[in-house]
């Protein structure tokens, strides 16, 4: 998708899987997130099991790893960010994956962004069905 930026000469472009509709029609969870899920589960856990995570590749017909190509979990949980990547690119998830994977903060500091954006700002209309919430810090 393109869209024009700032300057009349900027053009942005935006990778989109799914058409932007009133009724999403894309899918929530895949099979694939089910295996990384249950991988990065098991990597939190301080373990190294591959066995969700080579039944995903397999599937792909990638390549398939064993426990010991892994120096420890941190390393492992390295290996399925990058799984993620590629296999949900242009799903909308990477912001998410980027707040639990702990690359967040790091990316804002980057782009000299403050910290608190992390989070999202809170839509102008909810303070007015709600007036007792407070807008998220930085905004």
């Amino acid at each position: 998708m393109k869209v024009k930026g700032r300057d009349i000469a900027d053009e942005v472009w935006f990778l989109t899987k799914f058409p932007e509709e009133l009724q999403p029609a894309y899918p929530v969870c895949r099979y694939s997130e089910a295996f990384l899920i249950a991988a990065e589960a098991k990597a939190r856990t301080g373990t190294v099991d591959v066995t969700r995570y080579n039944e995903l590749r397999a599937k792909r017909k990638a390549s398939v790893s064993a426990n010991s190509d892994f120096a420890n979990a941190a390393a492992f949980l390295d290996a399925i960010e990058m799984e993620r990547r590629r296999e949900f690119v242009g799903e909308r998830h990477r912001w998410s994956d980027m707040r639990r994977f702990g690359k967040a903060i790091p990316w804002l500091d980057g782009l000299q962004q403050p910290p608190g954006h992390v989070l999202f700002p809170i839509p102008e209309r909810l303070f007015t069905l709600n007036p007792t919430i407070e807008q998220n810090d930085d905004y």
